[in-house]
């Protein structure tokens, strides 16, 4: 879930201003470029202690950042709600695949950029695929907890059925692989930075004798772990091997996803006939 930062020491408007007063997520904006209607969150890891640095922040509207909140299914759930959430799911993390691959694709051309003396969107790109994993993430949530007890399914869908209660459940465990994949794509285009000789949250250099954390964002400092041969260099073509095809396994497990969806659907218009 993304964190409503209040340890973050800056202006807010510094944030609001870098994203054009405008919601990183959906692309509503503040008209009034007041800051009213959009705020400040946190959508991946922060230091435990100390200021949050801007790298790790971005623009939500107050709808995007409702739905970052603790899940809480609607009052009025049924199974047309229930099916609608499916489907938000399922087109949330089509573009989720969208954004991590973007962000893949940036991180495997970084060698070349950095060598051309140009500076990389990583910082956006790593925040957009954060922020995706955490509205992803939200709306999941909300549906688990619409559906968490076969007493709870039966009240949405006004009938015990065994067989719709597996289908749901295999449905969100689908999804919470498919997220597990794309983190796992977003891992490894962090330690190409790692590689590089940056922090792995807000791309400034680092010293890697120097502390536990970086001087720069607070986060803590990552080594590139398996990734790094005995001399401490990183093993980048490994590295993008292991990007390339955990992006075809998520692929694959998207096609499952779609499947699972319509064998949901299958079950609730079997009930209503």
């Amino acid at each position: 879930m993304a964190t409503d930062p209040s340890n973050w020491a800056g202006d807010r408007s510094r944030i609001f201003e870098r994203d054009g007063y405008t919601c990183r997520h959906c692309g509503r904006g503040d008209e009034t470029a007041s800051g009213n209607g959009v705020r400040v969150v946190a959508p991946g890891p922060v230091p435990e202690t100390g200021a949050v640095h801007e790298s790790a922040l971005v623009t939500v509207c107050d709808d995007c950042f409702s739905t970052l909140q603790e899940p809480s299914p609607p009052p009025t759930a049924s199974q047309d709600t229930l099916f609608e959430a499916m489907k938000r799911v399922t087109a949330l993390q089509s573009d989720s695949i969208s954004t991590v691959a973007d962000f893949a694709g940036l991180a495997t051309t970084m060698p070349s950029t950095l060598e051309a003396g140009d500076e990389p969107d990583y910082v956006e790109a790593r925040q957009n695929a954060l922020l995706e994993f955490a509205i992803v993430d939200a709306t999941l949530a909300s549906l688990e907890e619409a559906t968490e007890t076969g007493a709870d399914l039966e009240r949405l869908t006004n009938r015990d059925d065994a067989d719709l209660a597996g289908a749901v459940e295999a449905f969100c465990e689908t999804a919470r692989t498919l997220q597990a994949q794309l983190r796992d794509v977003v891992g490894h285009s962090e330690v190409v930075a790692v590689g590089l000789g940056r922090c792995h949250g807000c791309f400034e250099p680092v010293d890697r004798s120097g502390e536990e954390t970086c001087d720069t964002c607070g986060l803590e400092r990552r080594d590139g772990g398996e990734w790094r041969r005995e001399d401490g260099t990183v093993r980048f073509e490994d590295l993008y091997s292991a990007i390339n095809t955990t992006l075809q396994a998520s692929s694959r497990t998207t096609t499952t996803l779609t499947v699972r969806t319509q064998t949901v659907a299958t079950r609730l218009l079997g009930q209503s006939t």
